[in-house]
């Protein structure tokens, strides 16, 4: 294909719970794949579209099932008009506690009253939702959306401008996805 061409759209969703994100996500209908974390919902989308014109919903509990979603999407992508990730900013604590686990049973003494996560859990979590992000772009067979809950930062060191983003851990994250 020439460069620059493709049908395929990416887009970022963030507002604040309640305002209608995951209802418009479901909007595309059966051949829409919802990926979610088990502490989001999609009841929503129930009262808004019948039996058969739903879309489906994957629910991922940990970093094992989101590589699960990205080899299926691998090979059946093209499959789907919309995948979503709703939401990514419920999907980061989810990572980050399976990340957490795992370093738990590495090191038990990790777990002790006083330890706590560290930058490299954090950071380790950050990478591995980059990562997710920019491979499922890559695929281009489908359009590809994400949700997120806002944050707001300040625009400019000094300036008090405050600039709405998407809530996402980590620095520089928010402009990176």
């Amino acid at each position: 294909r020439e460069i620059g061409e493709t049908k395929f759209l990416n887009l970022l969703v963030y507002a604040m719970w309640g305002v209608g994100k995951t209802i418009f996500v479901g909007s595309g209908g059966p051949k829409t794949l919802i990926v979610r974390p088990p502490t989001d919902h999609t009841d929503s989308i129930i009262a808004y579209y019948p039996a058969g014109k739903r879309p489906k919903e994957w629910i991922v509990h940990d970093w094992d099932e989101m590589d699960a979603v990205y080899q299926y999407l691998c090979l059946h992508g093209q499959e789907w008009d919309w995948v979503w990730l709703d939401s990514l900013s419920l999907w980061q604590d989810v990572g980050l506690d399976d990340i957490w686990q795992a370093t738990i049973e590495r090191n038990p003494a990790r777990n002790a009253k006083h330890a706590g996560l560290d930058k490299g859990e954090y950071g380790r979590n950050m990478d591995r939702i980059s990562a997710w992000v920019r491979n499922v772009v890559g695929l281009d067979t489908f359009n590809f959306g994400i949700t997120a809950f806002p944050t707001t930062r300040l625009d400019a060191p000094g300036s008090g401008d405050r600039k709405l983003m998407p809530w996402v851990q980590g620095s520089m994250m928010s402009e990176k996805i």
